[in-house]
């Protein structure tokens, strides 16, 4: 409303879109000098320029003591104050060029300042000539002088105070809460904090020294110089389990408005490792893990090598198995060669013995009969040994009488004892004992024993067969028992009856029997 032409201009929003009048609620609207139109609210103050059609909104977060707004008043230097349901607020209105909106900076002031507890009322505030603000609220009024916020522009040095673990104060030469000196003098005059990764959560308490605007003052720090500034609550820094390692803590106090306080205090904290990562721990892990490197090297060698050794061992065995193969050939090709010419001497052997000959000449002919027999014999075990390599060979078995058998074997062997002088029997202890077995290969299993009870006797030695038969399980088995008078097999090498034995000479016989 201009008051000269009574006209009146409704403001509904600004050049930007923005409502003019945001707070619903308007308790006091004044103008200033310059023209711009102070809006009080709930919710702050509202300045409007009608010349730009902007509008900036003044709250707490701007530095206004309260965000109720009571009375507006302007002062001889063009500034102006604000009255609140919780202090006065100082703004500064710093204009920078017509075209824009000016600057505007806030000044609280509490209790704490001098105000008092005083409760002010709605438009209770007057600048007289003298250039003195006065604000009335109940009970009272406030006289103000202004002058230049000079006081809030300078830098303010920030120094340690206090520091604490677990919630103590730590003081200087004195054992903490875990029995250690922590700090050899007041950590004022520190330049350097050493603790133990034990000591890793603590809080360090700071301050700038200045008691009069103690309540308006803000910090803000940072652990090394690369980092950004962090906004402080309060005075007190708090670390909570802060990593072994060396750090720059520096401290300020935070800017106001646009002046920038570069006084800063810094403490070098240096925090130190636990054993475990420790450089003599990392030291003991490298050897570690060095050892276990070797170790599985060493491992891996040694598989290698067995492996080598394997391999050369199965080549080993296919050479063997391929000289045995060569040899078993061998010997196949010369039986064959050898049944042919002998079978070619038994033929005729067997005609001559069919005639009429002479009762001594027909004696020695059926010995060499028995003998080429024999030897035929000994050719069929190496082709039979040929067949059983390739899983050829079979049993062929018949009922045979042990009587006759028997004697069979002592005929074929008579010759020689009677040639080393060795007494020679044969003893039946059953009659009429039939078994099912293979005549030949029995055959070659009682010549191998009665050989071996041969060759291994002594001069005028003795050799007994005995046939018997035994009951086992509820069941009949034939046992015969060849006995010698030879050095025999050491007891130790009895497990190994079956298998090939290397038998030495001795002067001290041994009488062992073997089972068939």
């Amino acid at each position: 409303m201009n008051t000269s032409t009574r006209e009146m201009t409704i403001l509904e929003q600004t050049a930007d879109g923005e409502e003019v009048i945001q707070d619903k609620f308007a308790n006091c609207i004044y103008q200033d000098s310059r023209g711009l139109l102070w809006i009080g609210g709930r919710k702050g103050v509202n300045v409007y320029s009608p010349k730009q059609n902007k509008l900036i909104n003044l709250n707490t977060a701007n530095g206004v003591s309260h965000s109720y707004i009571r009375a507006i008043i302007e002062d001889a230097s063009h500034n102006m104050w604000l009255t609140t349901d919780h202090g006065i607020t100082h703004v500064e209105v710093v204009e920078s060029d017509a075209t824009s909106m000016p600057d505007f900076r806030c000044h609280p002031y509490y209790e704490e300042d001098g105000i008092g507890s005083l409760t002010f009322n709605n438009f209770s505030i007057f600048c007289n000539h003298r250039n003195e603000v006065i604000a009335g609220g109940g009970g009272g009024y406030v006289k103000i002088i202004p002058r230049g916020n000079d006081l809030f522009y300078f830098d303010r040095q920030v120094i340690f105070t206090d520091l604490y673990i677990d919630n103590e104060c730590v003081n200087a030469n004195r054992p903490a809460h875990n029995g250690r000196i922590i700090l050899t003098k007041n950590i004022q005059l520190l330049n350097n904090l050493n603790l133990n990764y034990s000591d890793n959560s603590f809080a360090v308490e700071v301050s700038a020294m200045d008691y009069g605007n103690l309540h308006k003052l803000q910090y803000e720090y940072r652990l090394n110089k690369n980092e950004e500034w962090t906004k402080l609550e309060g005075n007190r820094i708090y670390f909570n389990k802060l990593a072994p390692g060396t750090y720059q803590l520096q401290v300020r106090v935070m800017k106001v408005h646009d002046y920038e306080n570069d006084a800063s205090a810094t403490l070098s904290i240096n925090v130190y490792p636990p054993f475990w990562l420790s450089n003599i721990a990392y030291s003991i892990y490298a050897l570690l893990l060095v050892s276990a490197i070797s170790l599985i090297f060493i491992h891996m060698k040694r598989k290698h090598r067995r492996l080598l050794l394997q391999q050369k061992r199965d080549m080993e065995t296919v050479q063997q198995h391929e000289i045995d193969e060569a040899k078993l050939r061998f010997f196949t090709n010369v039986s064959h060669d050898l049944r042919t010419p002998l079978s070619l001497i038994i033929t005729p052997l067997e005609q001559i013995l069919a005639t009429n000959t002479a009762q001594e000449i027909k004696k020695e002919l059926k010995l060499i009969h028995r003998n080429a027999l024999a030897l035929l014999d000994v050719i069929n075990q190496l082709l039979d040994l040929r067949r059983l390599d390739n899983g050829k060979a079979q049993l062929n078995p018949s009922t045979v009488i042990w009587q006759i058998s028997s004697k069979k074997y002592v005929i074929l062997s008579i010759r020689t004892a009677t040639k080393k002088n060795i007494a020679f029997s044969l003893s039946l202890k059953t009659d009429n004992l039939e078994t099912d077995f293979d005549k030949n290969k029995m055959q070659r299993i009682m010549l191998n024993l009665l050989s071996n009870a041969f060759k291994y006797n002594v001069n005028h030695g003795s050799v007994n067969v005995v046939l018997d038969r035994i009951i086992k399980d509820e069941r009949e088995y034939a046992c015969i028992q060849v006995a010698d008078t030879g050095i025999g097999i050491r007891e130790e090498k009895t497990k190994l009856k079956y298998s090939t034995v290397s038998i030495k000479k001795s002067t001290h016989p041994l009488i062992i029997s073997a089972v068939a």
